[in-house]
């Protein structure tokens, strides 16, 4: 874990930080113990090391995690134990649970009394947690995650990608996503062209949205490019979708609290061995808005 995952280089991954597990290196064990018997390597980690440049490197030491492994084999249990520590180094983190099961636990510590008179240290840190939950049932939730709200398009020294290829690569996924078997190559042309001028009205500094780009496909003269426009404005006024559609009114979603979990409600998340041509409508629209979430 520490040396593939956390960290590329063993300095970051086994000598400093919090300590979180072991890494055995035996690919089989009979027991948990032969397992921790087998290994006198220690793995910690330290989130404000890991993402710095060390030794004349020209890149981060550790810019991704990545946790993988097998149903029940503690994944959750150690993305927990990373936020933990995350709190106690006073960083500023933001945790997705789509699932909503972290408001349950924090739930049932806090209203615990004599938790809170055992470790009022403990207490006040787990009640610093700002739960924000985007449910499509409220309607104050509409629009909060449309991209031309959430992407900035300023083009911003040192990254990538600038703010307007992110946004537009955003918007072609999400519309790619919704039509996969619809339409012409002339009506995706026409919904590139529709993009790229809702895009220039938003640098321009209109209040714009993903609504817009299918009213400017309404106004085409072309029949096929009419009939993906009311194909698309069925699809977006149902179901999670309401999330990421707007004409750009939403002020957006706020997350200025130290410690955000962000929980999403009524999301229908397919399996992960379901091709993506057997989702059905409702798992489609979650899965775009986990996409704007990412």
């Amino acid at each position: 874990i520490g040396e593939l995952l956390f960290a590329v280089n063993q300095q970051v991954g086994s000598n400093i930080g919090f300590y979180i597990g072991r890494g055995a290196p035996k690919t089989v064990a009979n027991s948990t113990q032969d397992a921790l018997d087998s290994s006198k390597r220690l793995v910690f980690f330290n989130p404000l090391i890991t993402n710095e440049i060390l030794d004349g490197s020209t890149s981060t030491t550790s810019p991704n995690i990545m946790i993988t492994g097998k149903t029940g084999r503690g994944k959750s249990y150690l993305t927990k134990i990373i936020l933990k520590i995350i709190q106690l180094s006073n960083a500023k983190a933001i945790y997705f649970d789509p699932k909503q099961e972290m408001r349950k636990w924090y739930s049932a510590v806090l209203n615990d009394q004599t938790f809170k008179a055992d470790y009022p240290d403990e207490y006040t840190l787990l009640n610093n947690v700002r739960f924000v939950t985007l449910d499509v049932s409220d309607k104050t939730n509409y629009g909060v995650l449309d991209p031309f709200i959430v992407i900035d398009v300023r083009h911003t020294m040192g990254q990538t990608q600038s703010g307007e290829e992110s946004l537009k690569a955003t918007v072609q996924e999400i519309f790619k996503q919704i039509y996969r078997d619809y339409g012409s190559l002339i009506a995706e042309t026409e919904l590139d062209l529709a993009i790229n001028k809702i895009i220039q009205k938003r640098q321009a500094g209109e209040t714009v949205g993903m609504l817009d780009v299918i009213e400017e496909l309404a106004q085409n003269e072309d029949d096929n490019v009419k009939h993906l426009a009311k194909f698309l404005s069925g699809k977006v006024t149902r179901s999670s979708l309401s999330l990421v559609f707007s004409h750009g009114e939403s002020e957006g979603l706020k997350l200025n609290n130290r410690i955000t979990i962000l929980e999403t409600a009524g999301l229908t998340l397919p399996q992960h061995d379901k091709a993506k041509q057997d989702y059905t409508e409702f798992e489609v629209a979650s899965m775009i808005v986990m996409t704007v979430l990412g």
